[in-house]
């Protein structure tokens, strides 16, 4: 029942995420066409920069408060405070977040990055005090979180087609991720508030405080994930051309589609199933473990094979032929997304769901500086080419890292 539960909640999500992805189908190329290689590179560096700042404002909650909500669901009392606490706790954080992304974005301030992609990507940020997804996951009810993004993904399109007619009108790009974001966001939080009935408390700040506490573990890899991306694309910014940032960000975009259409649709409904199997039964959950990490497997190494072999109708697909160049460099990245697949099942949903943020952030983080300080000898070398070259080392050290330690703690301590 475990198994077919979460086949039904993926291909839900992963149904609605491929209808979703359709949407790109038209959005990606106009977009790419429209405003040209070198302000496609600098929408997607801002809206990286943009991410960055929003992961820290998620906090890592999609994973210790949907496991914390899917294991205590029937305590009526617990899921209300846990509602209201994390909302609370995400208006703290964001006086601090906004303000330290604006100073820190003025010092990027060009030509192409300009002080209206500023406020828009702040726009952007400050969506997330509403994501309200970690609670629709926890009580899995994955098809919501589905249908959201099937909304955000259809507001976006809607308004880009609208807004974006040359090349100079490339930041209405990003004000239309932050617009859609915003508004499907709070939608789904005020709907969650009526339909689950959820009475407001008082905010305390010892309750706070205990909340963000108990998730600073799974925040330092969160935050190491995600500024490892950051802190490489300022670098790629820094070292490469416009052009060659165009391409490096449309090569790693083929990953993000991959990232999003399969790993995650299985993580969001695999997550939540397997800490309630875990609590109620160790050896339910490592036997759905180890079936779905065959499947996951499995299904993206055929995927990483079908990019190598169609990487040049992808590309042209996606982008357009002024994007040809791009085509030669998925040959680094077709195999990204299995070492990604295999990475979430070790560590998220292996090492978080047994406990052991400790571990997956001590691994992240070493990896992560490891990673960087070689990038910063290979980058004004090899440019596009060692960039990747890096990438596909960190994601296999990863891969391997959280392997060995969820198998060894695992037998470790009498899991």
């Amino acid at each position: 029942r475990v198994s077919l539960t979460v086949f039904k909640n993926t291909f839900h999500y992963g149904a609605l995420q491929l209808l979703s992805y359709i949407m790109p189908l038209i959005l990606g190329p106009y977009v790419s066409r429209t405003v040209g290689i070198e302000r496609y590179g600098i929408t997607e560096f801002s809206l990286e920069i943009a991410l960055f700042f929003g992961a820290m404002l998620l906090f890592g909650y999609d994973f210790t408060m949907s496991r914390k909500l899917s294991q205590n669901r029937n305590d009526r009392q617990m899921v209300n405070g846990l509602f209201w606490n994390v909302f609370y706790s995400r208006l703290l954080m964001s006086s601090v977040l906004l303000p330290a992304f604006l100073i820190l974005g003025m010092f990027f301030l060009s030509e192409l990055f300009t002080v209206e992609i500023l406020l828009y990507c702040s726009l952007f940020i400050a969506s997330r005090i509403f994501s309200s997804w970690w609670f629709y996951q926890g009580l899995e009810k994955i098809k919501w979180i589905a249908w959201g993004n099937f909304a955000s993904k259809l507001i976006l399109l809607s308004m880009v087609l609208l807004m974006v007619n040359d090349q100079e009108d490339y930041p209405w790009v990003v004000f239309g991720y932050a617009a859609s974001q915003l508004t499907v966001n709070f939608l789904s939080w005020w709907i969650l508030i009526k339909m689950e009935k959820l009475k407001a408390i008082a905010l305390v700040a010892k309750d706070i405080f205990r909340l963000i506490g108990s998730s600073v573990y799974v925040f330092l890899n969160e935050f190491s994930v995600i500024g490892f991306a950051a802190l490489n694309l300022l670098l790629v910014k820094e070292y490469l051309s416009p052009r060659d940032l165009g391409i490096y960000v449309a090569a790693m975009k083929i990953v993000v589609i991959s990232h999003n259409l399969v790993i995650q649709s299985l993580s969001k409904s695999l997550f939540p199933n397997l800490a309630l199997a875990l609590k109620n039964n160790r050896e339910t959950y490592f036997s759905q473990w180890k079936k779905f990490r065959f499947y996951l497997g499995g299904f993206l190494v055929i995927l990483g094979l079908g990019i190598l072999l169609l990487r040049n109708q992808i590309v042209f697909l996606l982008f357009g032929p002024e994007y040809e160049e791009v085509s030669s460099y998925l040959v680094y990245t077709a195999f990204l997304p299995f070492f990604k697949g295999m990475t979430n099942i070790h560590g998220w949903q292996g090492l978080y769901v047994i406990e052991k943020e400790r571990t997956m952030a001590g691994i992240t983080l070493v990896i992560g500086i490891t990673t960087l300080s070689l990038l910063l000898w290979v980058l004004p070398k090899y440019g596009v080419t060692g960039v990747l070259a890096v990438r596909n080392l960190h994601e296999f050290l990863l891969m391997i890292s959280t392997a060995l330690f969820f198998n060894k703690l695992w037998k470790k301590e009498g899991f």
